[in-house]
């Protein structure tokens, strides 16, 4: 396998990751998505919980959560076969990650009795939320153009090839999560029509981005 094909990664989101199946070739262990083989995911979320466990067994676990779903993310220091050298800087990735942070992770999907884990090869930390609305982009774009997405939520034609970059600059002007927005102010701070703003908040609403507290009230969750 050359360096460029063990690097390959998909950006994908969590709930993708469990429709997904593990499939085992020669004792090696191969993430299976729409019949693809997925070498290494990209995924970026919250932390929502943590958990250490020091010793010659030592063990840490961050659940993430993106919205669509949650899954754990595991390092360990022991070797995982027989014969294998301990790993002793592995959880070192996760050093200084605490719960409610957003970062990424590029990792192998793997499975043990039914549940579905990442385990890291590249972890980022401390990010921001234009990492998590450009995360979100590549989805939108990816799904744009691999799924047809757009059909599935306007025939407006002039949605087309800029839907990503209108979601991008939606959520920008939507930033204070705790900030209340009309769909009229919406429409004049966004410079659009009321009927395609609609559009774009149906399209946040099913990736779990915005809420609708109250009739024609929307307001950012992350």
């Amino acid at each position: 396998m050359s360096l460029k094909q063990r690097w390959l990664s998909k950006v994908l989101r969590l709930s993708e990751i469990h429709h997904g199946r593990i499939e085992v070739k020669e004792e090696q262990t191969h993430f299976i998505l729409n019949n693809e083989y997925i070498p290494r995911v990209r995924v970026l979320g919250v932390v929502i919980d943590r958990y250490d466990r020091s010793g010659d067994r030592a063990f840490s676990l961050l659940s993430l959560d993106d919205g669509s779903d949650t899954i754990n993310i595991k390092l360990w220091s022991y070797p995982e076969r027989e014969g294998e050298e301990k790993k002793e800087d592995q959880l070192k990735m996760f050093q200084g990650i605490d719960v409610g942070q957003i970062i990424e992770i590029i990792g192998r999907v793997k499975e043990y009795q039914d549940e579905k884990y990442i385990i890291p090869d590249v972890v980022s930390s401390n990010l921001s939320l234009d990492n998590e609305i450009n995360h979100r982009a590549k989805l939108l774009q990816r799904d744009t153009e691999n799924f047809g997405f757009q059909e599935h939520l306007s025939s407006n034609d002039n949605l087309g090839k800029t839907f990503t970059d209108k979601v991008e600059k939606f959520l920008s002007i939507m930033s204070d999560k705790l900030e209340m927005n009309t769909i009229e102010l919406l429409s004049s701070r966004f410079g659009e029509d009321s009927e395609e703003i609609l559009e774009i908040i149906k399209y946040l609403q099913i990736e779990g981005l915005i809420i609708n507290p109250r009739p024609g009230i929307y307001s950012r969750i992350l």
